[in-house]
C-alpha cells in the first residue's frame, strides 16, 4: 500500500479513537488495533444489539456496517465496521455521532 493511503487511513483511525476516548477509557467500548486498512471495527461488552446501535447511528445520519452482515457465524459479537475513506472533517464529525449516539445506549 503507497504510504501516502497508509498515512490516510491512519489518520483517519486515531481521529475516530479520539472522538471515542472517553467511552475507551471507561472500557465501554473497544476499537480495534491499527491495522493498516480502510476499516476498523468498534466492539462492546454491553448486551445492547448491534442492530439496535446500527438503527440510532443511521437515525443520526450515519450508515456503519453491523458485524452480522458480514459474518457467516451464527452469532457475531456486538460491533460494527467504521470505514476510514473519508475526509478528516467528516471523520471527526462521525465520530461525535458515534460517541454520541453509543453514549445514550451502553
Amino acid at each position: 500500500m503507497p504510504l501516502e493511503i497508509w498515512k490516510h487511513y491512519y489518520q483517519r483511525w486515531v481521529t475516530y479513537r479520539d472522538a471515542l476516548s472517553d467511552l475507551i477509557l471507561d472500557e465501554k467500548i473497544l476499537l480495534t488495533s491499527w491495522g493498516a486498512g480502510p476499516f476498523v471495527w468498534l466492539r462492546w461488552k454491553s448486551e445492547v444489539d448491534e442492530f439496535v446501535v446500527f438503527s440510532e447511528l443511521l437515525r443520526r445520519g450515519l450508515a456503519v456496517a453491523p458485524s452480522a452482515v458480514l459474518h457467516v457465524a451464527s452469532k457475531a459479537s456486538n460491533a460494527i465496521r467504521i470505514g476510514l475513506g473519508t475526509d478528516i472533517e467528516t471523520a471527526q464529525y462521525a465520530g461525535k455521532l458515534i460517541a454520541n449516539g453509543l453514549a445514550n445506549l451502553l
